[in-house]
């Protein structure tokens, strides 16, 4: 028989892993309002328009240091470059993910959207945010701002081939020459080519335009984008064939009205393209993102919608792993 001491550790644990688990939901839910999240999405929205002051003030001692070694012209000017000029101006950054490093870090994932091009399809940014002396959080290392079809985006937090990486983890008020930063670490470029290989531009703009119109419930814009193969299933599931109205039964109504889609990664599927897509709602859970995983398949000179998964909140569990994953929710067909 379990002593009592023995049984109120246990408790005590299972206590803490339920506040662990409500604060990550509740920061998620906000995340401007949570300070290690904040940190990064000001990081990263200061790199996006170029404003030097604002993006240093969110870096640790350490990457200031190396800002100062490294971008002499300022670490957002040397950071915005990583955007390739035909993507236009940023038009935002949110919160995709985040992941606690023990008690004094984060690794955060973010998306950013631009105005043209391949840009315009998502934008994966890695930030490493960590508490400082003073209990403040900042910026302690970054990677990415690379398409989110790359697979190089994939698991950037771990990938010490990541591209754009600079970690300046644990590091504080040291030297950091720059040519013995770290071995693994990538130099800054003056121009990013275009991530190789993606999908057809018809392919993503077929995805995006999809959950947007199931966003503002446009039937008959759905219908069209239907591939012929899943009209059985739609004739089944969703009455008078109502897909847009069928699918938004699964948008919890406190999300508040529908705002934008971005493609968040994509998967060769056999001449087709399994795509990744982000949806933003107003308020609630939406600011962070829903998931969507879109198959389509090329038919005659279009591509079109011949399957789905998801539909669920980014902070799900469940929606790290949709393509590929037979018990991804809310399948079809």
């Amino acid at each position: 028989m379990r002593s009592k001491r023995g049984l109120i550790l246990i408790g005590g644990a299972v206590l803490v892993v339920i506040l662990l688990v409500i604060l990550l939901i509740s920061a998620s839910s906000n995340p401007d309002g949570f300070p290690p999240y904040a940190a990064a999405l000001n990081f990263s929205r200061a790199v996006g328009v170029g404003d030097n002051a604002a993006a240093s003030a969110e870096l640790s001692a350490a990457a200031v240091q190396w800002a100062g070694i490294n971008c002499p012209d300022g670490i957002a000017s040397c950071l915005g470059r990583l955007a390739d000029p035909e993507w236009g101006d940023l038009i935002s950054v949110v919160f995709r993910r985040a992941a606690p490093d023990g008690a004094n870090a984060y690794d955060v994932e973010l998306i950013a959207t631009y105005e043209q091009g391949v840009g315009f399809s998502g934008i994966c940014i890695y930030n490493r945010v960590e508490k400082q002396p003073d209990n403040t959080w900042k910026v302690a290392g970054w990677a990415g701002w690379i398409h989110c079809a790359d697979p190089l985006s994939r698991d950037m937090e771990r990938n010490p081939e990541a591209p754009n990486r600079v970690n300046l983890s644990g590091l504080a008020d040291v030297p950091i020459p720059s040519a013995t930063l770290a071995p693994t670490e990538t130099p800054l470029p003056t121009e990013t080519p275009l991530p190789t290989p993606t999908p057809n531009p018809a392919a993503l703009s077929a995805a995006v335009q999809f959950i947007e119109a199931v966003g503002r419930e446009d039937n008959l814009a759905v219908q069209r984008l239907l591939h012929p193969l899943l009209r059985e299933w739609v004739a089944t599931n969703c009455p008078q064939g109502q897909i847009a109205t069928c699918l938004n039964v699964l948008i919890p109504d406190e999300w508040g009205a529908f705002v934008s889609a971005i493609v968040s990664g994509t998967e060769d599927a056999f001449g087709g393209w399994n795509i990744d897509v982000v949806a933003q709602y107003e308020q609630g859970l939406g600011q962070v993102g829903m998931c969507v995983f879109v198959r389509v398949q090329p038919l005659e000179d279009r591509y079109l919608i011949n399957g789905w998964a998801g539909w669920i909140s980014c902070t799900d569990g469940r929606a790290q792993n949709l393509i590929g994953n037979p018990e991804a929710p809310n399948a079809a067909p």
